[in-house]
């Protein structure tokens, strides 16, 4: 009896699945995932590429204490940080490059180097608090450019620690610099945690709390009453140093615009 061998290529066979050994769990996310696609610590907390991509993206973008921090994420509390070579697998070229600018400008804040403050009018070193005397050659812009950084710092916060401007989109009232100082966005005052708000259930945009006087979680500013109010309060205090220019109309005028009715648009055609 003659065996006679099968000539039929088979395709090749399929790359191992990686086995329950092989992978290992995300000390954040708790997913499991393969442990070649894991960074670690410099003391060898194992976390996903996913985790750490976040977690230090807030801290490009500033939503985090200890701006461009990479400490570990280990709920342990470990102190070590990220070797860059772990950070940079998780990023593209563009991304890693406001990585490195973030750090670079933390670096030169935490040096506090003499004569890098610069003002923005003039460009000579920083004369602050005093006003800077370049504008006040042309009284109108003397007047437009006061009242303009009035009606900014109506809505902008100013971090009690580090002096960063903070501008909130959307959220509630307590919020956090990068540097980790804590505040509420209403009163702007520093805390440390939600003892400072109104714990009563109410309606927030309603009518202030019966039972207490505290600020509201919830509470959304009205940003154009806000700048209004500090438009005139800003003008009312130049009138009397620059009566003149404070007569003119300072920005757009805050009536409506009113149409023209429509028999007086067609005759204009």
């Amino acid at each position: 009896m003659v065996v006679q061998e099968d000539d039929t290529e088979w395709p090749e066979a399929p790359p191992s699945i990686p086995q329950e050994e092989d992978r290992v769990e995300c000390g954040c996310c708790f997913e499991s995932c393969a442990f070649d696609s894991m960074v670690q610590c410099e003391d060898g907390h194992l976390f996903c590429t996913i985790c750490l991509r976040r977690h230090v993206e807030n801290s490009i973008f500033g939503d985090t204490s200890d701006g461009g921090s990479t400490l570990c994420l280990a709920i342990t509390g470990c102190e070590r940080i990220y070797p860059r070579s772990e950070i940079r697998k998780c990023f593209s070229h563009d991304v890693w490059l406001k990585y490195e600018r973030r750090m670079a400008e933390e670096a030169v804040a935490k040096a506090q180097l003499a004569g890098l403050e610069t003002c923005l009018e003039c460009k000579e070193p920083s004369h602050l608090p005093d006003p800077c005397r370049s504008t006040e050659k042309d009284p109108e812009d003397t007047v437009r450019t006061q009242v303009e950084e009035s009606m900014t710092k109506a809505v902008i916060r100013v971090c009690s620690s580090c002096g960063a401007e903070l501008f909130k989109l959307e959220g509630c009232n307590k919020i956090m610099c990068r540097c980790g100082q804590q505040m509420c966005y209403r009163c702007r005052e520093s805390i440390t945690d939600y003892s400072h708000f109104c714990p009563h259930i109410r309606a927030p945009q309603v009518a202030p709390c019966e039972e207490c006087s505290m600020c509201c979680l919830w509470e959304t500013e009205d940003v154009n009453k806000v700048v209004k109010a500090a438009k005139s309060a800003a003008i009312e205090k130049l009138a009397e140093r620059y009566p003149e220019v404070v007569r003119r109309q300072i920005g757009p005028s805050e009536d409506p615009v009113r149409k023209r009715p429509c028999k007086e648009r067609v005759g204009m055609i």
